[in-house]
This record gives structure tokens, sequence and C-alpha cells, in this order.
């Protein structure tokens, strides 16, 4: 076996057609018996996951002012460009603007928190989590934050990481934390659990899309509960004027768990 170049030249002179052909070795020739010898290494290689990440745009000083009117001098102003970046759809540009926020400005949190989700997104999990952990030591409460916190680790293949953030959730006395606990429990394979949750989130707020839920996590099997579960989400559509807070922030991180989902699937 051989790497080879084959060539072929076609010429027409006087009305006379030549064609000449040349061949030659590339590489040295490798014997056909370590060739056999290697058949089982090669198709590991073929089985194994490799992925490629391009360089980070990072925006030049003279753009950045262009899109924010000014000279970009304080963290503020960086922050600013990374919200226009994210806008119009540039995510790397604003990964790289938030990158300096956090530079500048180490004990804002909000950038912090946005940034852990333009990295979950771009595939970059350990920075993702890391951001995450440290947004968590100042508002262990937040439920986005846990849970996104949770998917990550358990893409990673840490479950008990993911069990803790759910379990950081259950004495927070809120709806929203309550789905979010619901939801990493289904993720962890705790039906049962994720149910209890959920319920005790309506007891909090009833919003139809908890119901849904429920629905949802209940086995195919049981027909006549997830009638019922599907059912009080209609009736809760209809006693509700205008959508609850839990309803608008649960969308949030029911939106945001999907995205990752979709990328993990992507990248595997």
């Amino acid at each position: 076996m051989a790497g080879v170049e084959y060539r072929r030249t076609v010429g027409n002179q006087a009305g006379v057609v030549t064609i000449d052909n040349q061949v030659r070795s590339l590489v040295p020739e490798v014997p056909y018996a370590e060739a056999i010898a290697a058949e089982a290494r090669l198709r590991e290689l073929d089985d194994d996951r490799i992925w490629i990440r391009l360089g980070r745009s990072k925006p030049s000083s003279q753009e950045v002012q262009k899109l924010i009117g000014k000279e970009p001098k304080s963290w503020s102003d960086y922050q600013q460009a990374a919200t226009k970046y994210m806008t119009n759809g540039e995510a790397q540009k604003a990964l790289a603007m938030l990158d300096r926020v956090v530079e500048l400005a180490p004990g804002e949190l909000h950038p912090l928190m946005l940034r852990a989700q333009l990295r979950a997104v771009d595939g970059d999990a350990t920075g993702a989590i890391a951001d995450a952990a440290r947004y968590l030591q100042k508002h262990p409460k937040d439920a986005s934050m846990r849970q996104l916190h949770a998917l990550l680790s358990l893409q990673a293949g840490n479950a008990a990481t993911a069990l803790a953030d759910a379990k950081a959730l259950e004495p927070v006395e809120n709806a929203s934390a309550q789905i979010a606990r619901g939801q990493i429990l289904n993720q962890l394979g705790q039906s049962a659990d994720a149910i209890k949750a959920f319920k005790a989130a309506l007891a909090i707020e009833n919003d139809p899309l908890t119901h849904v839920m429920i629905a949802e996590t209940l086995p195919a099997s049981d027909v006549k509960g997830r009638r019922a579960a599907l059912d009080s989400s209609s009736r809760s559509i209809r006693s509700t004027r205008r959508p609850s807070s839990a309803w608008r922030r649960s969308q949030c991180n029911w939106a945001i768990w999907r995205a990752l989902r979709r990328c993990s699937t992507r990248r595997s």
C-alpha cells in the first residue's frame, strides 16, 4: 500500500492527439502485513469523537467604537457591546466582549451569568460550569443557573453534582425553583420525585406549563393521569388572564434547557 499521484496530460498537435500518463509515489510503501495489523487500530480511531473549535472572533476597538458610538473604556461599555452583538446574533463576538467585562469587573455577576449561558450553547461546557458555579456562590437560589449547572454536569457524567443542584433548590419557596428542580430530577430519571417538585410548584403558583410537564413526566401507560394533567392545564389557561411570573420564567428555563439539549445532540 502506498500514496500515489496519477497525472494524465492530453495534447493535440497538428491533429495528432497524444496522452501521457505519469505515476509517482508520494509516501513510502507500507507492507501489506503491516496494513492488515493496523486495521483494528484504524477502526478504533474511526469511532473516536473529535471536536474542532474555531478561534473566537475578537472585535477590534474600532469596530466596538462604531457599534456603541464611543470608545470602549469601562466594563459597562463592553457589556453594552456584548448586548448589541447578542441582539445581532453574533454570539462569538458577544463572548469576546463578555470576557473583557469579566476581566475588568470580576465582581459583576450578571455578565458572568450571560457568559455561562453563551458558553454552554457554544459547547464550552467546562467554562460554562465554572461560570455557573462562581455565580451560584453569590446567588445559590437562582433557578436558571442551578438548572444550567445541573444539565452541564450531567452531560459531563457527574450525576452527583446534578442531584446536589436539585437538592439545593428544594427549600426555595418559589415556583420557578421547584420547576427547575423537577426538570433536573426528570433528567436524572427520578420521575416520581420530579412530579412531587412540579406539584410543589403548583401549590405556589398554578401555571399551565407545569401541568404539561407533569403529563410528560408520567409514563406513557398512565393515560388517565396524563389526560388529567392536560385537562388541569387547560383549566389553568382559561382561568388565567395573563401569563404568571412562574410561567414566563419556566418558559425561559425550558427554552434554555431545550437549546442545550439540541446543542449536545449536534456535537455528539
